[in-house]
């Protein structure tokens, strides 16, 4: 069934487009091809592991300047789903001086105000003006 749809889609692309047209679909799939195989190694390369986060850690201890890092947030009626997975992100970050500066904007959404409210009182670096 899928050589099928590959041939059906490869004869509409000749008649559309002719050979010229082929030989670019061919290419952008082929393009298509190795930069999936290219993310995946760099997924390889760059996923984090139990021993790259404790190697990390023992760099952070060796810092002689450890700057605080502001992040400023602002919110306006986001969905309570992305709005703790934004939250979350900067919780599990591994160098721990930061802090997040959250401004809601009068969000009428009543979770805005239960969530931020909710993580503020949960780390003392979580700072939010309404």
């Amino acid at each position: 069934m899928k050589i099928l749809n590959k041939l059906k889609t490869a004869g509409r692309v000749l008649r559309e487009k002719g050979p010229a047209g082929i030989r670019r679909k061919l290419s952008a799939l082929r393009r298509a091809k190795r930069e999936e195989i290219a993310y995946e190694h760099w997924l390889e390369a760059n996923t984090m592991t139990d021993a790259r986060r404790a190697e990390i850690r023992r760099d952070i201890l060796t810092f002689t300047h450890k700057p605080l890092i502001s992040i400023v947030l602002p919110v306006y009626d986001v969905d309570e789903k992305w709005l703790r997975r934004c939250i979350e992100t900067v919780l599990f970050q591994l160098y721990e001086n930061w802090e997040l500066c959250i401004a809601d904007d009068n969000s009428p959404a009543p979770h805005i105000d239960k969530v931020l409210r909710e993580y503020s009182a949960k780390d003392s670096r979580i700072n939010v003006v309404f």
